[in-house]
């Protein structure tokens, strides 16, 4: 066979075995193991586990054989190019998946270099330290996968926050910060505090089951704690994903002071405040709940029994 068929033919073959190594990235992910809290976070590394094998390849075989920096450059450019083109593929394009594929590149890098040096030290500490940055995401996921699972299982509520590690499925929004409080006649309450002057401290969750079909409300219950003023504006925002671009969301306001108070939020009758459509029930992708802060001082707002209500 003549060399440059020869090329020709790897060539071709190399362009074959990256378009099938590439494929799974322009696939839809379904919903249920996109959103699922195990699945979800490990599928994401798939990213770092196909650019290492990508920018091996490509040192070892095409065009760039042998070239490292040219390959590593062109893995970059490659990466980005894939998150760009899966939007045509109904994908979205995160800056997230392609710092996985630049780590990826990352340990392909770290392989060429013990293989043009023969030196092991350096390498063996860069991998170990990008493997600490592909671990140190999931570090929570043995405590907040089994805290999904229970908030899976006593759907329709949604937190009653009675169980110890409550918080990991919540986050503080706009500076605010979250702990677990005792309640009179309550048990334990989601409690959330803020000293600063950012404009809309609250709480906020992307981890709670995400399928409310059939569910018509959503019920809250809550109240202002000292040294709040005598009562603020509470808003709840709930977005939903009806598609990978088409996320909207539904904001209601409340009156609340420092007496409990179940605040209503009708699911199917308001509107989203982006494009005027129903709410995509199937799909939530975010929860949050904030006060509305009109001067710098500290607030606290408790809440308790996150609940749905079907028809």
């Amino acid at each position: 066979m003549a060399p440059a068929f020869r090329r020709f033919v790897l060539s071709r073959r190399l362009l074959g075995l990256l378009a099938v190594l590439l494929v799974p990235l322009f696939l839809a992910v379904p919903t249920y193991l996109r959103q699922d809290a195990l699945i979800g976070p490990l599928g994401d590394r798939y990213h770092v586990g196909l650019f290492l094998v990508l920018t091996v390849l490509l040192y070892r075989h095409g065009p760039l054989r042998g070239r490292p920096w040219l390959v590593i450059g062109a893995c970059l450019a490659l990466g980005a190019a894939t998150e760009v083109l899966q939007i045509l593929a109904g994908r979205s394009a995160t800056l997230w998946d392609w710092y996985q594929d630049a780590l990826g590149v990352g340990f392909g890098a770290c392989w060429i270099w013990w293989r043009r040096t023969g030196r092991l030290l350096g390498p063996v500490l860069a991998v170990i330290g990008m493997l600490g940055l592909v671990a140190w995401p999931l570090r929570h996921l043995p405590v907040v996968v089994p805290e999904s699972r229970a908030a899976e299982a006593r759907f329709p509520l949604l937190d009653d926050f009675e169980r110890p590690n409550a918080l990991v499925l919540w986050g503080g929004h706009e500076g605010g910060v979250t702990a677990l409080a005792g309640a009179d006649g309550r048990g334990q309450v989601l409690e959330m505090t803020s000293d600063g002057d950012t404009r809309w401290p609250g709480v906020a969750s992307r981890a709670l089951p995400w399928n409310w079909t059939g569910q018509e409300t959503l019920r809250v219950d809550g109240r202002l704690r000292d040294p709040s003023p005598a009562a603020m504006k509470l808003y709840i925002w709930i977005e939903d994903r009806a598609g990978r671009f088409d996320s909207d969301y539904i904001l209601v306001g409340f009156d609340v002071d420092h007496r409990w108070q179940t605040f209503e939020v009708p699911l199917t009758t308001t509107p989203t405040r982006r494009s005027g459509r129903n709410l995509a029930v199937g799909e939530i992708r975010a929860l949050a709940i904030f006060l509305v802060r009109g001067d710098a001082g500290e607030v606290s707002l408790q809440l308790d029994d996150l609940r749905l209500v079907g028809g």
